[in-house]
């Protein structure tokens, strides 16, 4: 008799993008994994707006959740999901068709792996003419084997053994930015390691203009502090160490940029330049935060 197919959870945090949503889905409608083994569950993160009242899936459910903030959205998706493997993607996401099956292959064909981050390929407004932001996401922007190979996913693409959950807990809803990287930090001192599928891809937009750049960077300064957070108060010295090592020359960043020869050397120096404003902005949301809390 053949062994019965894994059921799949896939979770999606939405806020206001309903036309990204429509994509995501309809990519989802597409998957060649049995519709009978699998459900989506979308999280509406802002109660007020009613959803859409189309997405007839006929494994496709619908739930919201009050407070802010894609992690606790995700948390919300978890609690109720009844899959025995939990799949992320954002609502911007489009996954490939074998997305699923190539995720739960990956797991089956490599039983010491009980998480996998899937590929996330970029995709550009012009592929003939990048702008800034663009080029700068293309080096940048969800370095999924690197984060593997450091432990952890984003939850742009990410599948999970169910029962780590149970084990590692939930996701840090106080963090706007980084809790996917603090879960699997958590999930890998447990004792659960990650594995790479570059087969099991989802597309991603990359952001078009240096505004958005900045409000990420921001978040991910948000996200930092908080995590660090009981040594930044421990101790002023280490408070001085987080902020001020947010603004030393971006070396590593350097070496990736300049790496890149596909790229002009006018752009290269452009784009480390635009690596350093984005630490000032950094430090500067560092800054606002530490006297934001000393007041």
């Amino acid at each position: 008799m053949p062994k019965k197919k894994p059921y799949i959870s896939v979770i999606i945090p939405v806020y206001h993008d309903w036309e990204s949503l429509d994509r995501a889905l309809d990519a989802l409608d597409r998957q060649t994994w049995p519709k009978n083994r699998f459900e989506i569950i979308v999280v509406n993160n802002d109660p007020m707006d009613d959803f859409p009242a189309k997405y007839p899936n006929q494994n496709l459910r619908m739930a919201c959740e009050e407070k802010a903030g894609s992690y606790a959205a995700r948390n919300k998706g978890i609690r109720i999901s009844r899959g025995d493997i939990l799949g992320f993607c954002d609502a911007d996401c489009i996954p490939c068709p074998c997305w699923i099956e190539k995720a739960v292959r990956f797991l089956s064909n490599n039983p010491g792996y009980s998480r996998v981050a899937g590929k996330i390929e970029l995709v550009y407004g012009d592929s003939e003419k990048c702008s800034y932001a663009e080029l700068y996401e293309s080096i940048f922007a969800f370095r999924q084997a690197w984060y593997a190979k450091n432990g952890t996913s984003t939850t742009a693409n990410m599948f999970v053994q169910r029962d780590i959950f149970d084990d590692v807990g939930m996701f840090n809803e106080g963090l706007l930015s980084g809790g996917d990287l603090e879960w699997g930090q958590r999930a890998l001192k447990a004792g659960y390691p990650i594995g790479y599928s570059k087969n099991a891809l989802v597309r991603h937009p990359a952001r078009k203009n240096i505004r958005e750049l900045t409000e990420k960077a921001k978040r991910v300064c948000s996200g930092y502090i908080l995590i660090n957070q009981a040594d930044i108060i421990e101790n002023p010295l280490n408070a001085l160490y987080h902020g001020f090592s947010m603004i030393k020359p971006p070396i590593e960043a350097g070496r990736m940029i300049f790496a890149r020869k596909d790229i002009p050397m006018q752009d290269r120096i452009i784009l480390y330049l635009l690596e350093y404003l984005l630490k000032i902005v950094q430090f500067k949301e560092y800054i606002r935060c530490q006297m934001k809390r000393s007041n």
